[in-house]
């Protein structure tokens, strides 16, 4: 019995020890050797982004003066540096963004440098690049420069490209440039009120942060003014609401990390900063405001923190956190934490994990998957003298996951500003589309959404920046699903009845009226959401009648969805209420 017993207590142990998120530092094994050199300000950043597109996320890594960046091609696991470097720019490089700002298919290549300039490259579709910056009127003169992210302001399709200065003073500047459909881009930094001037921002996110279904602006400010909360206005403006919507918080905000850490549908933000205060968290409302919580949520990191991001480390449905600093145990301070997230809006720091090896001051760190297991590793961008590190996901556990890429067609073709719905269960969990994340990084292109035991997802839903839908279900998991514009539910042979079908007034105030052709199949309910994915009401139809009327009285202002399910499936548009 005492035998039996003993068994007992070790497989138990072992179990326990078998489903513990746990990280090896691997970059050597996986054939990357490169260190960043010396710098002014912060270090340099990196990409875990798959600039081929091949299903393999690759590393691109910011260099000091002197230094050619450093881009790594991943072959099935392993990486092998590309040398020549893909561009001659051997400039202080601070940030590198890859995306597809001409949508010809193939993803261009923006970086950043500091007390230099700007540059764009154009892919030539073969990992060739030409330098279009003065021809593509990005025109910067040398400075401070540090983050920069794209996004679509306007919602025409092709991305638009707002730029950080970290020194900005009286007479340096942030820039926003809007693409001109035409491979050329104007600076209308004065003109959409952006300017952000006197203040120090390291970077920046866009995300839909009143869920009007256009890009608002939040940026990290270094230690003076407050981070900066813009909102679109629909017109190429922005409106300064830093002041009053409780996202002005004032730290040395050395990143922003979006991500939905309560799966409540609505983006929460990380800033990394410096003991005493602590790193702090504004937790998104939908509409605009927000509220810290870093200490109740447990996430207020007493280390002078830099980069930081969210993943589901376990793919047990919820994101966890992961933020790296340049103090170490030297200077008598944890060098980087991870935080798992407890699912009931709170974390907990993992001592024994892996991360306890690590002893290095760093700056950027970026997720991605290494071998394409689901499991999302982490490569870091660390001080003078070391190495970059990759820390492999080793957990091991029952769950799965679904790896989700997006290709758009009317929108821009890397799918940025979208939002992506996993359900399960009748639990949803929602991501939205970034180009650049954490500080001076760039995460894989690919959504991955933890599904816990589940083989598979009950329905995904993207919801584009344009307004168009796709809903598929029954998604297999373990598996990258590559959703194409227009190939969900509202395609195919339905595509000439979802163009005849009409919803108006639009925008609307007391009702809405819907107009089927003859040939429609028959109704069964109209559900109507907004645009976190909330139900607001269904209304059962049960006659056959083509003209359907719907009360909305009791709508606010805003932007909804409305569902028509039909005998051959589900219909979505979207429309707005101005009461």
């Amino acid at each position: 019995m005492k035998i039996l017993f003993t068994l007992f207590l070790f497989f138990q142990v072992n179990v326990i020890l078998f489903s513990q998120i746990s990280f090896e530092e691997s970059s050597q094994e996986m054939g990357i050797s490169d260190t960043f050199g010396p710098s002014i300000f912060g270090g340099g950043g990196v990409t875990f982004y798959d600039f081929n597109h091949d299903g393999w996320d690759d590393i691109s890594m910011a260099t000091t003066e002197g230094d050619s960046i450093n881009f790594y091609l991943n072959t099935e696991g392993s990486f092998e540096k590309i040398l020549p470097s893909l561009v001659n720019n051997t400039a202080q490089v601070k940030n590198i963004l890859w995306a597809d700002y001409d949508n010809d298919g193939d993803d261009d290549l923006f970086v950043t440098g500091y007390d230099s300039g700007t540059n764009l490259y154009q892919n030539q579709g073969d990992l060739t690049f030409i330098d279009v910056t003065i021809d593509a009127g990005i025109i910067t003169p040398p400075a401070g420069y540090q983050g920069a992210a794209w996004g679509d302001i306007n919602n025409d399709g092709l991305l638009d490209l707002y730029i950080t200065t970290n020194s900005n003073g009286p007479f340096e500047t942030n820039y926003l440039f809007i693409n001109n459909q035409d491979g050329t881009f104007d600076d209308i930094t004065q003109s959409a009120g952006v300017v952000d001037s006197l203040k120090s921002p390291f970077g920046l996110v866009f995300s839909d942060l009143d869920s009007d279904g256009d890009q608002d602006m939040y940026l990290s400010i270094d230690h003076n003014g407050g981070n900066s909360v813009f909102i679109n206005q629909g017109d190429n403006t922005f409106h300064d609401e830093t002041a009053s919507c409780g996202g002005g918080l004032e730290l040395y905000s050395m990143c922003i990390a979006a991500g939905d850490y309560d799966n409540d549908g609505f983006e929460d933000f990380y800033f990394s900063n410096m003991p005493p205060e602590g790193s702090k968290m504004a937790k998104g409302n939908g509409d605009g405001t927000f509220t810290e919580v870093a200490e109740e949520a447990g996430v207020n990191w007493m280390s002078d923190g830099w980069g930081a991001n969210w993943f589901d480390a376990d793919l047990d449905g919820d994101l966890d956190l992961f933020v790296c600093g340049c103090h170490n145990i030297l200077d008598g301070f944890e060098s980087s934490v991870f935080y798992e997230n407890q699912g009931d809006g709170t974390f907990t720091s993992l001592p024994l994990c892996g991360f306890e090896n690590d002893t290095i001051r760093s700056f950027s760190n970026a997720i991605g998957d290494v071998d394409n297991d689901g499991y999302p590793d982490i490569v870091v961008n660390n001080e003078v003298g070391y190495n970059l590190t990759l820390w492999h996901n080793t957990t091991q556990n029952d769950n799965h996951y679904l790896k989700i890429g997006l290709e758009g067609i009317d929108n821009n073709t890397n799918g940025i500003g979208s939002w992506i719905e996993v359900y399960n269960d009748g639990v949803r969990q929602r991501r939205y589309t970034h180009s650049a994340n954490g500080y001076l990084a760039q995460n894989t292109s690919y959504e991955i959404f933890g599904l816990g035991l589940n083989s598979s997802a009950d329905s995904v839903i993207v919801l584009w920046l344009n307004g168009e839908i796709d809903v598929f279900y029954n998604v297999e998991g373990d598996q990258l699903f590559t959703i194409v514009e227009g190939t969900g539910i509202n395609s195919g042979i339905e595509e000439d009845l979802l163009e005849a079908f009409t919803l108006y007034p639009n925008p609307a105030k007391d009702k809405i009226i819907i107009d089927l052709p003859a040939n429609f199949p028959i109704v069964k309910s109209i559900d109507i959401m907004d645009l976190a994915g909330k139900h607001i009401k269904t209304q059962k139809v049960f006659s056959v009648d083509n003209t359907i009327s719907i009360d909305i009285n009791e709508l606010t202002n805003g932007v909804y969805i409305l569902n028509l399910r039909s005998e051959k499936g589900v219909f979505n548009k979207r429309f707005s209420v101005q009461n």
